[in-house]
């Protein structure tokens, strides 16, 4: 794993925008590309002048809704295949299959925004989104959204970090524990903001099915 994220890190510096456009594709996919390590020291060269700010977070925002697109594509055109695989090798039941379903139905494209600026959920939701049939467009705008908050804040915090502290550049690993600790508190903002919404949202969803009950 440590030659992988050295070897990522390097192409980052070498292939410029090509190379933060296919890295942030596979991080949007199953592929353990860790972003932490891709658009944080592609802003910094653009603070050198190396590259600009604006083609760094085009590059990252595009390559994420490309591989997430991807993704849904997959699981939407091989949804009965794939689910049917999963209970006959009895790796998730009936019911938990059903709640999934609920959460992609109550929260669509809500949900994935909220998804998508969490790490390890964020590559994750493509996965029921076109399990479940979400609409593509819907899908689409979701995931661009958040993928725009995500890369700018990667790219903040990679000018802000690396501005300060340049050495990380030889470490990727402790580049990427730097960052993930500075974003520490924007992920758990997100986590609250997100649980507040799902009340918000159980809590309508109630009072309009008792509303239907009295009427």
């Amino acid at each position: 794993m440590h030659a992988l994220i050295v070897l990522w890190f390097s192409w980052v510096k070498t292939s410029g925008y090509v190379g933060v456009l296919i890295l942030m594709l596979l991080e949007s996919t199953l592929l353990p590309v860790p972003a932490e390590i891709v658009l944080p020291p592609a802003a910094y060269w653009a603070a050198q002048g190396q590259l600009s700010f604006t083609g760094v977070l085009t590059c990252g925002i595009l390559g994420n809704l490309l591989g997430a697109l991807l993704m849904y594509g997959f699981f939407y055109w091989t949804r009965e295949r794939f689910l049917h695989q999963l209970l006959r090798w009895r790796l998730i039941k009936e019911p938990q299959l059903h709640s999934i379903e609920n959460w992609v139905r109550d929260f669509g494209a809500s949900g994935v925004f909220f998804a998508r600026l969490l790490p390890g959920f964020r590559q994750l939701v493509s996965i029921p989104a076109g399990m479940f049939r979400m609409k593509p467009r819907n899908f689409a705008l979701a995931s661009f959204l958040g993928s725009t908050v995500w890369c700018s804040v990667l790219v903040f915090w990679g000018k802000k970090i690396l501005g300060s502290h340049p050495e990380l550049l030889n470490s990727p690993e402790d580049m990427m524990n730097v960052v993930r600790k500075e974003m520490f508190g924007f992920v758990l903002l997100i986590v609250g903001v997100a649980l507040l919404y799902a009340f918000a949202a159980w809590y309508r969803a109630r009072h309009n099915r008792t509303r239907q009950q009295c009427a």
